[in-house]
């Protein structure tokens, strides 16, 4: 004798596959843009790393800012660039940059500063509403000169 089948289940055969047809483009969409903000929280990194080490190496040796570039430059993507120039402020106003042939302080002297900015181009892979691509990073580290 032969067991009897139930024709219950037959309705909902197959419905898996078009739940994962479905689901699937959307959950490799999300891990792709993931995937792709994660480049971009890493890049910023590696400009924030390369301001603050030419700053600091700029600070060091103020005579020779030639070096300090280089030394940034070899974190960055190719296409990075890394800028140097030795500014001044007021102590009474410190965040008021200029140049130190510039900048007049009354009596107090002028402190002297580093100012290192990384800058880079980031391309994505997709196209993102409101994200240029390819967008401009940029880095910016002050650090005084002793």
């Amino acid at each position: 004798m032969k067991a009897r089948t139930s024709r219950r289940h037959e309705p909902t055969r197959g419905s898996s596959l078009i739940e994962t047809a479905f689901v699937l483009p959307i959950a490799i969409l999300l891990c792709l843009g993931a995937w792709d903000f994660s480049r971009l929280y890493i890049s910023a990194a590696d400009l924030e790393a390369a301001a603050t080490v030419a700053a600091v190496q700029g600070a060091r040796a103020p005579e020779d800012l030639a070096a300090a570039r280089s030394l940034a430059l070899k974190d960055l993507d190719p296409d990075g660039e890394v800028s140097l120039e030795p500014v001044c402020a007021c102590p009474s106003a410190p965040s008021a940059w200029a140049a130190c042939e510039q900048i007049a302080c009354g009596a107090e002297s002028p402190r002297r500063y580093i100012r290192a900015v990384a800058s880079s181009s980031y391309f994505t892979f997709g196209r993102y509403p409101g994200i240029e691509s390819p967008a401009r990073l940029e880095r910016e580290r002050f650090v005084r000169v002793e």
